[in-house]
């Protein structure tokens, strides 16, 4: 089940959140993930009971945000990962699979063309082969957004697109 950040249980404060995405994804920079809590950004986390109350007890978890131009919508997905305690289990696949249904059922009405953009490391790009998404040639664009410069040296990247 998604949880949205609006549906969050009544207290849960910024640094639980914080702390719940970090422990989520050790090679991702602590000061990004504290960067993309400000703004217009939007959290989705993965409840594998069924339930807001616990969100320790969530695998997953994201954070994007939305760019509309005319009748294009673009989805940046800006921090995805899952516990490594919780890799090879399906909850990743389950939680992508929802979340772009999500997409769907809020967005097509209104625009025709909808992009999910995500910044992939070289382990992960076969993963999300396997839902659509596809390298893109245009990386340039997409650098700024993604804070490229900052780990461009350190791990192998893609950015890749899922086309609705």
């Amino acid at each position: 089940m998604l949880i949205l950040e609006k549906d969050l249980p009544e207290g849960v404060d910024c640094f639980k959140l914080f702390d719940v995405f970090c422990k989520m994804a050790k090679v991702i920079n602590q000061y990004y993930i504290y960067s993309l809590f400000v703004g217009d950004n939007r959290i989705v986390l993965y409840s594998i009971d069924n339930s807001t109350n616990n969100i320790d007890n969530c695998p997953c978890g994201l954070i994007y945000k939305v760019e509309k131009k005319e009748h294009e919508l673009t989805v940046y997905i800006l921090y995805i990962a899952t516990h490594y305690k919780c890799r090879k289990t399906g909850y990743a696949s389950i939680f992508i699979n929802e979340f772009i249904d999500f997409i769907k059922k809020r967005y097509s009405r209104k625009n025709k063309n909808i992009s999910i953009v995500l910044d992939a490391l070289e382990t992960a790009v076969t993963f999300y082969e396997h839902f659509g998404f596809k390298w893109t040639t245009t990386e340039k664009k997409y650098d700024e957004i993604f804070h490229v410069e900052e780990t461009k040296h350190e791990i192998e990247h893609f950015i890749m697109v899922y086309k609705l």
